[in-house]
């Protein structure tokens, strides 16, 4: 089955300036086949994955999470890895994979608007962050900003991004490329597994999302790769991603390029360019089993 939708944008970052100045975008009305429409503070404001003087695009599991609700899906709080699971954590790849993926699930929540369960999560973000050395992005100052603004959504999108930032920032500039690479790789695993329990209850729209992450994938292939690291737990995890290309390798997907619409009067960028998906059920079902499996090997 064959999909048309427009392009994306991709954001890199981990947790990306989804809000910039704060301005939603206009609402979507033509569906999946209609321009997709992003404030041009967004698209000023994002900046591309460099790690080891490589380019990656990986889009942001906030920006995931936006897609998945605005597709009409439910928030449902069994797919986030339990909070008390921090604890387990013992290596240094299970720390920094898990930070990506609490990042996941603290901005999913907080697309959704659960306040409660965003404070709550904050506790193992800060926990891990500590852990992997990055504990100055969230310091007290930041959690009594969040606290204070916790029913304003657009500000804590606004926290969430400053701070993992911060942390990519420093993990780069300090010879950390390792751990920035796994808070990476794990964020984004996370939001592809929402988006395949989704996809599966039936969300065409979200199906197709999932069949725009073949190029992300390879890039983060290419990422793991890149990095000077030994490590049964870290292995497997390529393994796997490596094993999951393979599947993706199945969706069948062309892209045009069509120049994009500014109107600076209204900050808004209308993205033209087409992407043409061809996802089957039967892949989605492998990917989605394939995702299951390398989550369980993050959060375990």
């Amino acid at each position: 089955m064959k999909h048309r939708i427009k392009q994306t944008l991709l954001v890199s970052v981990l947790v990306a300036t989804v809000l910039g100045g704060c301005e939603q975008p206009e609402p979507i009305s033509d569906g999946p086949s209609g321009p997709v429409k992003i404030p041009v503070d967004i698209i000023e404001n994002s900046k591309q994955f460099d790690l080891n003087g490589q380019i990656f695009s990986i889009p942001s599991p906030v920006q995931t999470a936006m897609l998945i609700k605005e597709s009409g899906a439910d928030f449902n709080e069994g797919l986030l890895n339990p909070k008390e699971q921090a604890d387990e954590y013992s290596t240094m790849f299970q720390k920094a994979t898990n930070l990506g993926v609490y990042g996941a699930d603290l901005g999913y929540a907080t697309i959704y608007e659960n306040t409660n369960i965003s404070l709550d999560y904050l506790t193992p973000v800060r926990k891990l962050a500590s852990e992997v050395g990055v504990e100055n992005a969230f310091n007290e100052g930041l959690i009594e900003r969040f606290s204070a603004n916790s029913t304003n959504q657009d500000s804590i999108l606004v926290f969430i991004s400053e701070a993992y930032q911060s942390a990519d920032n420093y993990l780069k500039n300090n010879d950390k490329s390792y751990q920035a690479g796994l808070i990476l790789a794990g964020g984004w695993v996370e939001a592809l597994h929402f988006s395949c329990i989704v996809a599966k209850e039936g969300n065409e729209e979200v199906k197709f999302r999932i069949g725009e992450q073949k190029s992300t994938l390879k890039s983060l292939v290419s990422l793991l790769h890149s990095l000077d690291v030994n490590g049964d737990d870290f292995e497997e995890f390529v393994l796997g991603m490596e094993d999951l290309y393979a599947s993706f390798d199945q969706v069948n997907s062309s892209y045009s390029y069509v120049e994009p619409e500014t109107f600076p009067d209204k900050k808004l960028t209308v993205i033209n360019s087409t992407n043409e998906v061809d996802i089957s059920d039967e892949v989605l079902e492998t990917i989605a089993t394939q995702v299951s499996d390398l989550r369980e090997l993050i959060i375990q």
